[in-house]
């Protein structure tokens, strides 16, 4: 993804993208996607705390945990020992958004798992991912390479 590194300017002051987030988080340490932006960044140091990426999603949960992004940032990055593993923090995103096909997808490369009761097998996460865009070729690729195996 191509991300600026400029922000805008405030007060005759530019500001980086970083430094953004990191005025948000000063401003209200509550902001989720303050923290999601700033893992997404590389993780900072906050308030004398050194915050790794991963740390970051972790706050983003802690702060909002109704929000799928921040629970398929938090898996995106291997889980966590407080939250959840991989797998169990993209059954987190997916049963509060039941439309997010990255996280179907996701799901599935970790070989499926349960979301909201039901048990998905690694391809039929795959399919809800195509059924939800089927113009994602990487769910495409995984649905037919699932295919494959299942022989």
């Amino acid at each position: 993804m191509c991300i600026r590194d400029r922000c805008g300017t405030v007060d005759g002051k530019k500001y980086t993208r970083k430094q953004c987030f990191l005025e948000a988080i000063n401003i209200d340490h509550r902001i989720a996607r303050a923290w999601i932006g700033l893992g997404d960044m590389g993780g900072a140091v906050v308030d004398g705390q050194d915050y790794s990426n991963k740390q970051c999603y972790e706050q983003a949960v802690k702060y909002n945990p109704a929000s799928a992004i921040s629970w398929n940032c938090l898996a995106d990055a291997g889980g966590s020992t407080e939250f959840g593993s991989t797998s169990e923090c993209y059954e987190r995103a997916l049963t509060i958004n039941p439309g997010f096909g990255k996280a179907w997808c996701s799901l599935g490369r970790t070989g499926g798992g349960t979301v909201a009761g039901q048990l998905y097998s690694e391809h039929q996460c795959y399919e809800q991912a195509v059924a939800i865009d089927p113009e994602d070729a990487l769910a495409r690729y995984n649905l037919g390479f699932a295919g494959i195996q299942s022989f």
